[in-house]
């Protein structure tokens, strides 16, 4: 079975592996939240997800709620093509804080 690891810095949080219907879950459970921000948005970088499915586009609405409810501000880089590509098949990239670049 595939894994997914989040690795945190302060203000950046690096994923690594699959993100896919086998560890969804698993990452689900990971608190990517540090306890002080000092006003600054929180960055997950996706750089090094190998793959992803529709359950990363899950696993992103999550984190947002999450980080609304602590009154955080998240963006989201580096996003593989596939997830951006479903984003916008499902209108989400409106709603996540996508930053292409």
């Amino acid at each position: 079975m595939a894994k997914i690891e989040a690795i945190t810095e302060k203000e950046k949080v690096l994923l690594k592996g699959d993100i896919s219907f086998e560890t969804v879950i698993e990452a689900l459970k990971i608190n990517i939240f540090p306890r002080d921000l000092a006003d600054k948005p929180l960055c997950v970088d996706f750089s090094g997800v190998e793959y992803a499915d529709s359950s990363g586009l899950a696993l992103m609405v999550d984190w947002l709620r999450q980080a609304k409810k602590r009154n955080i501000e998240i963006k989201f880089i580096h996003i593989p093509k596939k997830l951006i590509a479903l984003a916008e098949m499902s209108n989400l990239e409106q709603v996540l804080p996508i930053h292409r670049g």
